[in-house]
């Protein structure tokens, strides 16, 4: 089994406080190295250059613009991404930091969510550069989909329902991709992708669409399937990164505000309005077990449809298989054969084999049957 490598973040900040302070934003999810001089900071990253690099206004007797503009001009950080933190609003320092490439600048008191959003966005950056490589419906579905999603995420941090048109819009190219029978180099190109939460969805979303067209559901209905597996897990972006990140063993606390993603899901449903059955259904029901061991309502049996027994089939499948900072994914196979023994009571076993041989069938010469994006 690979083992993972956390991403590095330096914090470049003659500021201790401030530098205690970020890193124990960040630790849960990144490893951080913290240097408050530019000798050390210097030395130590042309050994082992960082992922991104986070610059206070000063480092040492350096100004922090000072430090970046000459970080640029060396080869081997020109191309890291930086994000400044100011101590307030200063558009001559932005439009300066603009000048050396510089484009993330974010203001004291620095928000966590805010912080570890701009983060992922830097690192993912140059995965989704790669996305222009595809065939145009596939590139489509990528970045309509992450622009979906992210503006799901912005709608939720500043107070407010997100809109629904644009998330079906966006799965309708999903959906497209999947009827072409395009969906493998689609799934390889987001493997790497930093924002764990919209790899996963996006998993989500393109196995419902895929079993939706597989058992011949009409167009309209495999784009509401495919909106529900997109948005299964938007009740999560209100639950802290640290605890979503955490290593260790949840306290019953954090266990209980993580099951509570899903009555939050629900009701920002509502607000957003009539969103369709199918959605409604994927969104409330991907955590429930037919053996009744599932949450938020224990349903059990005949109280789950086949839409959302297959929901909860691929919601096990991909948290098996996702990449994560703190866990090393399963291969398909293993986590197949998990769901097949041990979960075998939770888990429909009739739809269990049609979900792997639809896997079989999408993915070329079992490239993806060992190792799921």
């Amino acid at each position: 089994m690979v083992v993972l490598m956390k991403r590095t973040v330096a914090i470049l900040d003659g500021d201790v406080h401030q530098r205690i302070e970020l890193t124990g934003m960040l630790q849960s999810v990144y490893r951080v190295r913290g240097y408050g001089e530019p000798a050390l900071a210097l030395t130590e990253m042309q050994m082992e250059p960082p992922d991104v690099i986070l610059l206070g206004q000063r480092i040492g007797e350096v100004s922090g613009f000072a430090f970046a503009r000459d970080l640029r001009r060396n080869r081997r950080f020109a191309a890291i991404p930086f994000i400044c933190i100011s101590e307030k609003e200063d558009s001559r320092l932005r439009d300066q930091l603009l000048l050396v490439g510089v484009k993330m600048m974010l203001v004291q008191p620095v928000d966590q969510r805010a912080l570890m959003a701009a983060i992922d966005g830097m690192m993912s950056a140059e995965v989704e550069r790669g996305w222009k490589e595809l065939p145009k419906p596939q590139r489509k579905a990528l970045e309509g989909t992450i622009s979906a999603f992210n503006n799901v995420a912005r709608d939720l941090a500043e107070g407010r329902p997100p809109a629904i048109g644009p998330v079906s819009e966006a799965c309708a190219s999903l959906v497209d991709v999947v009827a072409k029978g395009d969906l493998a180099p689609l799934l390889d190109k987001i493997r790497n992708h930093d924002n764990f939460t919209y790899v996963h969805s996006m998993r989500f979303a393109a196995f419902m669409a895929l079993f939706a067209q597989t058992i011949g559901l009409p167009r309209d209905m495999q784009i509401q399937v495919a909106t529900g597996g997109l948005l299964h897990d938007m009740g999560m972006m209100t639950i802290p990164p640290w605890i979503l990140h955490k290593q260790e063993v949840l306290t019953a606390a954090e266990w209980k505000m993580v099951k509570n993603h899903v009555p939050t899901a629900q009701k920002l449903l509502q607000a957003m309005g009539q969103v369709g059955r199918g959605i409604e259904i994927i969104v409330g029901q991907h955590h429930e077990r037919l053996d009744g061991s599932g949450y938020p309502l224990g349903l059990k049996g005949a109280q789950l449809n086949e839409l959302a027994r297959m929901a909860g089939i691929i919601d096990v499948f991909c948290g098996l298989t996702d990449r994560r900072p703190y866990k090393s994914p399963l291969s398909a196979n293993a986590a197949l054969e998990m769901m097949a023994t041990t979960m075998s009571g939770q888990l429909d076993m009739d739809l269990l084999p049609r979900f792997r041989d639809i896997l079989l069938a999408t993915i070329p010469a079992g490239q993806e049957i060992e190792e799921v994006s």
